[in-house]
């Protein structure tokens, strides 16, 4: 028996280096059966997964075949055997100079520090709130003045 198990979809979009892990389950009665060999397209290159239990086989003589492909750019076929074919699609990135930066809309929050004064005590307190307006100018730093309330 003969079967491909990963990648599980047909196909499959990474980025430039990053590793696609290929493996296949074949046995022969339960016994492993021998490696198992994938063609990468264009290039004609050839990988043999392997069942010896090292990275990024999981396990020795399980049966599961493993190995590694690391695509640069553009896209690839790998051919498993059997027929069983894998598209993997390499999109080059792009840049476009002319679009404006979007700052995220986040709210603002502020603390703001009053004092007041009853009675000969003073107490200082915080004023805090949020804004979602962007446009609203820094809240002003340095020492709160003091509001003075009427006394009963």
């Amino acid at each position: 028996m003969q079967s491909r198990l990963q990648p599980a979809a047909t196909t499959v979009s990474v980025t430039s280096g990053q590793a696609v892990t290929l493996s296949a389950l074949h046995i022969n009665c339960a016994d492993p059966n021998g490696n198992v060999t994938v063609t990468v397209n264009p290039g004609n290159q050839t990988i043999v997964l392997v069942d010896d239990g090292l990275a990024p086989d999981q396990a020795a003589a399980d049966g599961i075949y493993t190995g590694t492909f690391i695509p640069t750019s553009g896209g690839y076929t790998l051919a498993f055997p059997r027929g069983d074919v894998v598209t993997v699609e390499v999109p080059n990135a792009t840049y476009d100079s002319s679009a404006k930066r979007r700052r995220a809309e986040r709210p603002v929050r502020s603390v703001i520090p009053v004092c007041f004064s009853t009675g000969g005590t003073r107490s200082r307190e915080e004023l805090k709130g949020t804004s979602r307006t962007p446009s609203m100018g820094p809240v002003p730093t340095g020492r709160p003045a003091p509001i003075t309330m009427p006394s009963r």
